[in-house]
Formats: C-alpha cells, structure tokens, sequence
C-alpha cells in the first residue's frame, strides 16, 4: 500500500490525495528590479491576456546576479497581474528561507535535457498522435516525445511536448515545444497564426509572427533566439 493510500485510511472523508502530474509554464525572472519586471510583465499581458490570464507559473531566478531578493513583492506583483506562482526554481540556498516565508514552494528540476551536440532532437518512444482537430479550450501534453496533430489548433487551445511539435494544418492556439528545456527541438505547421510559439521557454507572441500566416512554417532556436521561418 503506497504512502497516500495509507494516508487516506487515516483521514475523514471529506478529501483525499491522489499523485498526479501537470506541466506548468516557467517564467524567467531576468532583473531584480520588480517594478521593472511589473512594468514588462503588464505590456506582455496587454498582448497575450488569455495566456496570462490566472495562468499558474514557476518562476525561475536562476539567471540573477543579486545577494537578495524580495519574494513577498515578487508575488504581489504576479498576484496583481493575475498569474498564479506555483513556486521558485533556481535559488541558491539562502533563499530559501525567505521563499517559504513568503509562502511559496521551493521547486526542483530532475529532468534534464538532451546534452547531444548538432541536430534534432529524436522522439520516437513517448511521441502522441492526435487524429482530430485541437478545440479551444484544450490541453494537450506529449510527455517524452514528440506531438503530432493531423488536423488544425483552435485560438485557445494549448498543445505542449517535451520534443517537437507538428501541426498538420492551421495553428492557432499555443504551441510549446521543449517544455523540459531541450533546445533543439521544433515546431512545424501548415499555417501559423499562433498566439504564442514556445521553443524551451523562450517565446513570441502573435504580434511578431502574422505574417507568416498562410505558410509552411517551422520554429526553431538559433543560439538562443527564436526563429520562425517558411519553408
């Protein structure tokens, strides 16, 4: 009998836990000026209000060269922008006593991305085949592998892999490829006019890409920029 199992004997019935696993979006804090990072994260907003919208994050504060940061005004500021912060990734120890007492999880990375040099990534053991159009208001996760979608992706709807991503049609929802930080993977579709086109976190949103709407399109990282091109 598993530990929440045997947990669960000895609660009322009123709940119960039960392991799951989400895929959430990170968020990489790249300045400790928080009145700064508000102003951006509000312009961001007025852009993409949906994918923002309540929308639950980890904030990653690896990238920051400072000896403190003020979590307390950090999840204020998140909180007044409508995004949830789930926890805080990358800190150095001693930071972590102030991240608990501003009462945020403290999370930890265990997958690591493909170290291999040149080339794509290759998916072949978790890659997901959807056979039917992406409506809105959908979720998709392709956990290890690749996703591939015969059919088209609905404004709305969100398609994420730890590999590529194909689209064979229209894509209109958000497409998030590399979610565990693997750089070398791509996004392919029939036609582009994405919300948001995702390749290991580092993202455009439609204002950048609707001309390339009714063209064969892929979306790759080239030394760490996105790059969204016909083919």
């Amino acid at each position: 009998m598993g530990i929440l199992d045997r947990l669960a004997k000895m609660m009322g019935q009123s709940f119960k836990l039960k392991g799951s696993l989400f895929t959430l979006s990170v968020l990489q804090l790249l300045t400790a000026d928080l009145n700064a990072f508000d102003q951006d994260l509000k312009a961001k907003i007025q852009l993409a209000p949906k994918f923002f919208n309540c929308t639950p994050m980890v904030i990653d504060v690896q990238a920051l060269k400072v000896d403190q940061l003020d979590f307390t005004q950090l999840k204020q500021v998140l909180q007044d922008n409508q995004v949830i912060a789930v926890g805080i990734k990358g800190a150095p120890n001693h930071w972590l006593e102030a991240i608990r007492e501003a009462n945020l999880a403290v999370m930890n990375d265990h997958v690591k991305a493909d170290k291999k040099p040149g080339g794509n990534a290759a998916f072949t053991e978790g890659t997901k085949i959807i056979s039917e159009p992406v409506r809105s208001g959908q979720r998709i996760y392709a956990e290890g592998g690749d996703l591939i979608v015969i059919g088209t992706v609905s404004s709305g709807a969100e398609i994420l892999a730890d590999g590529n991503i194909h689209v064979y049609g229209s894509l209109r929802g958000r497409a998030l490829a590399g979610v565990n930080g693997n750089k070398n993977t791509r996004i392919f579709c029939q036609q582009l006019a994405a919300e948001l086109v995702s390749i290991a976190g580092h993202f455009q949103l439609f204002e950048h890409i609707t001309e390339l709407t009714h063209s064969l399109t892929e979306v790759y990282l080239k030394e760490d920029e996105l790059i969204i091109a016909t083919l």
